[in-house]
Formats: C-alpha cells, sequence, structure tokens
C-alpha cells in the first residue's frame, strides 16, 4: 500500500514542471539555432521546423496542464474549497473563541457561560 499526501504530490507535479520547462529551453535554442542557420544561408527544411514547432506546443500545452494542477493541490493543501477564494482557519477560530470564553469566565460568575 502507498502512501499518498499532498506534499508529496505538489514535490513530484513541481519536479515534473521543471523538467517540462527544461524541455521548453531547449526547443527554444533548437528553433534559435534554425534561425540563425537560416540567416547564414543553411538549408533547413520544413519538416525539422515543423516537428520542433509541434514538439513545442505539446510542451507548452503540458505546462500549462501542470500549472494548472500544482495551482490547485496547493489550494487543496491549504484547505480552500473549490470554486472559493478564500479558506476557513477553523482552528484559530476555535482558539479565539475560546480565549474569549476564558476571558468571560474571568470576569463572570463561573458557571454562567456555558461550555
Amino acid at each position: 500500500m502507498t502512501l499518498i499526501t499532498p506534499d508529496r504530490d505538489i514535490t513530484e507535479l513541481q519536479e515534473l514542471l521543471t523538467s517540462v520547462f527544461e524541455s521548453v529551453r531547449a526547443l527554444r535554442r533548437e528553433f534559435q539555432e534554425i534561425s540563425t542557420n537560416i540567416s547564414a544561408g543553411g538549408d533547413v527544411t520544413a519538416t525539422t521546423v515543423k516537428s520542433a514547432a509541434g514538439q513545442l506546443t505539446m510542451q507548452l500545452a503540458l505546462c500549462q496542464k501542470l500549472e494548472t494542477n500544482l495551482a490547485e493541490c496547493k489550494r487543496k493543501q491549504a484547505g480552500i474549497a473549490p470554486n472559493a477564494t478564500y479558506a476557513l482557519d477553523l482552528d484559530k477560530a476555535r482558539t479565539k473563541i475560546g480565549c474569549q470564553l476564558d476571558k468571560l469566565r474571568r470576569c463572570s460568575n463561573p458557571g454562567t457561560v456555558s461550555e
């Protein structure tokens, strides 16, 4: 049995995204080499350019998908519900309410504030 945690998911997504970014950088360098080759009067085939453009398109689409998944994992980890822009920190609220109740108990007769 494998334990999957949000931290592990986020780390794996970040590593994959970094790998895809490196692939996009390599493709950008390839396009620069093709451009330099064309400027120098070299022979470049349409299939070479078409292949590099297709790979770049696929890698960029993968980048967008991974960035979306990574953002969603971070939202889940932060406790933000889907389609919401904020999360409620119930532990903090519980602590604050407890402190306020303690303050009320100290100010008044014992037993007058329900628990």
